[in-house]
């Protein structure tokens, strides 16, 4: 069955198609036809806003930023990691950020660990201190004493 001819759509010659889509009908006409809609599509895309940053809410933390990639949905790496293990476990998001704290809330951070340990022995700490202070004392006064100085003359 012999197909219907057609115009070529870069030199307008008639011709008969081999295949349901050929639009061109040479080699050469084929490459101008690329080359021509590789610059058509790149003025249209140009002209338009589409490769400037657009604004994007981020699916974890719900803030505001510019996307780098077309497909960006999250703001940093550490929201994009907290994305990634949500659906790992494929749970909301929402329930794994509050997982997550709850988790967090377990763990002491080492200043309430510090503060832990100076409230429950303040005593003992103050009591070594004055020990420590009062040989401090003494140590320096035998040695004005060796040198035939006097400590209270220097305090």
């Amino acid at each position: 069955m012999k197909r219907k001819e057609i115009k070529c759509f870069i030199c307008g010659k008639s011709f008969s198609p081999s295949y349901y889509n050929q639009k061109n009908c040479s080699a050469e006409c084929s490459k101008i036809s690329v080359k021509k809609y590789k610059y058509e599509n790149a003025q249209k895309h140009h002209s338009t806003k589409e490769h400037l940053p657009k604004k994007v809410v981020c699916l974890i933390c719900n803030n505001e930023f510019e996307a780098r990639a077309w497909n960006q949905k999250t703001c940093s790496f550490a929201c994009s990691i907290a994305n990634k293990e949500s659906k790992k476990q494929k749970i909301s998001t929402s329930a794994y950020l509050e997982k997550q704290t709850k988790k967090q809330e377990k763990y002491k951070t080492i200043e309430q660990i510090q503060k832990e340990f100076v409230t429950k022995h303040k005593a003992e700490m103050d009591a070594h201190n004055k020990r420590l202070l009062a040989e401090t004392r003494e140590l320096i006064s035998n040695a004005y004493k060796r040198l035939g100085l006097k400590w209270e003359d220097y305090r």
